[in-house]
């Protein structure tokens, strides 16, 4: 059975292709007018090799003022990203908090146009398989106080790198998920996002959906990824980078367009409602 499983995660990877993914378009500023939301999120795994590429670094920081959201959480931010962005996006996104273990691609960030409390669960300490930490802040806005969860979850590689590297390693980001809500108030207001490294089937994906009914993939169309890796002549495109929302209604989400070839990953961003029923 994970052989079947495999293959199907390698053949969806194929069908943007045909799919109409080039036709993707996503008016952010439209959709932000239409809805006016009280809080909006992006998140963006800027790929930490190419923190040293000005032509690169000069395109993501466009990316993530295009972005414009409330907050955006990051992945793959090492030393020279952090840098890259103070300086890039420091006037539009005042507040910003990094953590990293070492490892440069462990690096993880949350930038906002709010204050914000943050800390540091360390995923990758207590969960097996597991490579980065967690960094979950706490904020307010409009009045309501709220959880934002950035996550960078297992890749689905195994050393072997072989066809059964999604199968092989559900396990781990799927122990992550249950260890990661395990250290939330789900009583509030929480948007979780990141790099899940994983698809909207995948069980990691399904598990936290039972959780988190507000999802950016139900809202994206499914011809268009947010991640695209070279491939034996072609280009694999999955959707690895998610938005979702828990006690809070998200009313548009997209991806921002023109940064395909950037970074692997794409900017992903959503918009939400507070739910002010008493």
């Amino acid at each position: 059975m994970s052989i079947l499983y495999d293959l199907k995660y390698f053949i969806t990877q194929l069908k943007p292709l045909w799919s109409g993914s080039e036709k993707y378009t996503f008016d952010w500023n439209a959709e932000k007018i239409t809805c006016r939301p009280d809080l909006t999120v992006g998140t963006y795994n800027v790929n930490y090799g190419l923190s040293s590429y000005v032509s690169a670094r000069d395109k993501v920081v466009c990316a993530l003022k295009q972005m414009d959201t409330d907050f955006i959480l990051l992945q793959e931010v090492n030393k020279e990203w952090t840098e890259v962005l103070r300086h890039g996006v420091g006037n539009l996104y005042p507040h910003m908090v990094f953590c990293e273990t070492g490892m440069e691609s462990s690096g993880m960030g949350i930038i906002g146009k709010y204050p914000f409390d943050s800390r540091v669960v360390d995923t990758n300490k207590a969960v097996e398989g597991s490579c980065f930490q967690t960094l979950i802040a706490t904020t307010t806005v409009k009045d309501v106080t709220l959880c934002l969860v950035n996550v960078h979850l297992r890749p689905p590689v195994n050393p072997t790198a072989s066809l059964t590297s999604p199968s092989g390693t559900d396990a781990f980001r799927l122990n992550e998920v249950r260890y990661i809500t395990s250290h939330l108030d789900l009583s509030l207001p929480t948007v979780i996002a990141g790099d899940f490294n994983e698809q909207e089937a995948a069980p990691a994906s399904i598990l936290l959906s039972k959780t988190f009914s507000a999802s950016s993939g139900s809202l994206i169309p499914t011809c268009k990824e947010t991640h695209r890796w070279p491939f034996a002549g072609t280009v694999l495109m999955k959707r690895l980078d998610h938005i979702l929302g828990r006690n809070i209604a998200m009313k548009t989400a997209g991806v921002i367009t023109g940064f395909e070839n950037v970074s692997d990953h794409q900017p992903v961003v959503a918009a939400f409602i507070f739910d002010r029923a008493e």
